[in-house]
This record gives C-alpha cells, sequence and structure tokens, in this order.
C-alpha cells in the first residue's frame, strides 16, 4: 500500500517548469491591454507595454502562471504595433470531482 500511496502524490504533483504555449498570436496593443485584465486583473498602460518592447517584452505574474506579452513575429501592421501572448502555467485550479 505505501507504493500506491507515492503513486497517488506523484499523480497531484505537477511540474510545468519551462512549458509555455502561445495563448494568442498578434494581438493589438489595446486587445493585450483588455486580455491582461481579464486575466492577471492588473491594469497596464500602452506605454509600458510599448517600453518593456525595447527590452525584449513584459512578464506578469498572475494566479495560475505567467504572461509573457513580447513583439509579435508577424510584424507591425502599418504604425500598429502586434504582440504574441504566451502562458507558462505554474499551477492548475483544482477541479470538481462532481458533475453539474
Amino acid at each position: 500500500m505505501h507504493g500506491h500511496s507515492n503513486l497517488k502524490h506523484q499523480q497531484l504533483s505537477l511540474n510545468f517548469k519551462g512549458f509555455e504555449y502561445f495563448l494568442v498570436e498578434g494581438l493589438f496593443t489595446k486587445a493585450v491591454r483588455e486580455l491582461i485584465q481579464i486575466i492577471a486583473n492588473k491594469q497596464i498602460t500602452t506605454k509600458d507595454i510599448h517600453q518593456y518592447a525595447e527590452k525584449g517584452g513584459l512578464q506578469l505574474r498572475y494566479s495560475y502562471g505567467i504572461l509573457r506579452i513580447v513583439p509579435s513575429y508577424k510584424g507591425k501592421s502599418g504604425r500598429f504595433w502586434r504582440w504574441d501572448v504566451i502562458c507558462s502555467p505554474v499551477s492548475l485550479k483544482s477541479v470538481s470531482s462532481r458533475i453539474s
């Protein structure tokens, strides 16, 4: 039984270190600001986003991980910047076993 309890513990401990994925690609600055507000509940100005672009991107912590906002590989659209939003999860929300 002792081996079984260790296996159960390993299944509950998920390691997301180094895992990341594109949440959205090529988003304009205003939409990025709105997305940050929704996901991370943080107020970021367009000026803040552009200042961090010069340094390679903006990184924000939120309750389930990290959001990175970087200049999009798609490039600018005219004079407007496009951004890629990358998510790196560090934890998961508890999932209820009850079915609604």
